[in-house]
Formats: C-alpha cells, sequence, structure tokens
C-alpha cells in the first residue's frame, strides 16, 4: 500500500527553520497558498503530484522552504478539504491525494459533466474486469473486452487513449509481461484505485449485473476482501 510522505531529514529541517527565520509570515503564507493552488489544479486533472514539479513551478529559488511550506499545505489540506497527501509506492517524490471525507452525490460539491460520468463508469467496470480475472488482464484480454463493449473499435486506435488516461491518473498500471517475446503488457489496479475504489463495491456490482448471485458465491474475490478487511483492522487502518 502506498505509504504516507516521509518526514524531512535532520539537515533539511535544519534549512527549513533557517530560511523561516528569515521570511515574513506573507511571504510564508504566499508560499503555502500558491502550493496549495497548484496542488488542488493538478489533483483536479488526476496527474500524480511531484516534488520536481512544485519546486520547479511554484517555490523556483525557494526550494529549501519546500519541507515547511508543505507541512502547513499538508495540515490545510487534511483539515479544510479532508484531503491527505499519500507517497506512491516505490516513486520517491511522487503523490496522490486521498479524501478521508465519505462524500456521495447527495452531499458532493463537485458536479461531473455526463462525459466525466461515462468516463468514471468505464473505469469502474474496467477495475471489475481486472479484480473478477485474478487482479490482472492481458492487454489482449482488455482490447478484447472494450472492442466488445464498442469503446475500443477494431479498426481506430485513438480510443485507446482512454487507457492511456487510466494509467497516467494512476488508476492502473501497465506492465510488461515477463519472458514475453514479442512484448506483452498486462494491466492490474493502480496505487489511486487501491485507495479510491472499494472492492467490495465492485464485488456488489457485479452481483447486480448477474442479478441472483450473492458475494460469497465469488469464492476468491470474497475471500481476499475478507483478509483485507481483517488486515486492515490489525492494523489500525479504516475499513471500507
Amino acid at each position: 500500500m502506498p505509504s504516507p510522505e516521509p518526514g524531512p531529514s535532520q539537515a533539511r529541517r535544519a534549512d527549513s527553520q533557517k530560511l523561516a527565520q528569515s521570511m515574513s509570515k506573507s511571504d510564508l503564507q504566499r508560499l503555502v497558498n500558491d502550493v496549495l493552488h497548484y496542488i488542488l489544479k493538478v489533483d483536479s486533472k488526476k496527474y500524480s503530484i511531484k516534488r520536481q514539479d512544485i519546486v520547479k513551478q511554484v517555490l523556483k529559488e525557494h526550494s529549501k522552504a519546500y519541507d515547511l511550506v508543505m507541512t502547513d499545505v499538508t495540515k490545510k489540506l487534511n483539515d479544510i478539504f479532508g484531503i491527505k497527501i499519500i507517497e506512491v509506492e516505490g516513486k520517491k517524490g511522487q503523490y496522490i491525494m486521498s479524501n478521508t471525507l465519505k462524500i456521495n452525490e447527495e452531499n458532493s460539491h463537485v458536479q461531473l459533466s455526463m462525459a466525466e460520468y461515462e468516463k468514471q463508469g468505464l473505469l469502474t467496470i474496467i477495475l471489475a474486469l481486472i479484480f473478477m480475472n485474478g487482479n490482472v488482464a492481458t492487454e489482449e484480454v482488455m482490447n478484447n473486452f472494450l472492442m466488445d463493449l464498442g469503446v475500443l473499435p477494431q479498426e481506430n486506435d485513438g480510443d485507446k487513449k482512454t487507457l492511456q488516461d487510466f494509467v497516467r491518473m494512476l488508476y492502473l498500471e501497465k506492465n510488461r509481461i515477463e519472458t514475453s517475446d514479442p512484448a506483452a503488457y498486462e494491466y492490474r489496479w493502480g496505487p489511486r484505485a487501491h485507495m479510491e475504489i472499494s472492492k467490495t463495491d465492485i464485488l456488489q456490482m457485479v452481483c447486480k449485473i448477474y442479478g441472483d448471485m450473492k458475494p460469497e458465491q465469488w469464492t476468491q474475490q470474497y475471500q481476499e476482501i475478507t483478509e483485507e478487511r481483517r488486515r486492515r483492522e490489525e492494523e489500525g487502518v479504516p475499513v471500507e
């Protein structure tokens, strides 16, 4: 699972403290607000947030203020928006946002367009395919599935951009299958999907599609959900 953003090293913390003493409160607050605005803008497009981009695009000559600024930004995101910044596992300095508030259609202040709803629905179906297929789907299986849905016409590769977007947003991971020759690829859930999407909800959706099935009848998937829920409870992590 992705890990929380690590704290600054002692050397960097010392640099931040020295910088704090030399900056006015108004200058520091301006940097905090600028970074906050930048992060929300990037996340609205579901891009991952990179430390190097924050430094390059916002902090610039104030790069040493990164840890000091991010401490305030992280607190504001959590206190005001209910959002946590999580470091992507295996990708140091790359983060995604996790909403800790339970939002539903009735209380959400975010209004999606019809195209966004359709894309969200397609993502849900793709994640269901992967989950019900043992948590992995080869590129061939995925393409055939999307062709059957009419999303990926056989003579038009342009619609593959949708899959590329989901990979870029970290909802999907696309990796080359080891030992494959010629090269073949497979899809799995990405870190953002693991944080935002409930496998319980996915399984319940599949049951509704089949009409008369219960979650327990999908033995492998139900066992995985049960074991994951038990592990999260043992680790003190909120259960979906």
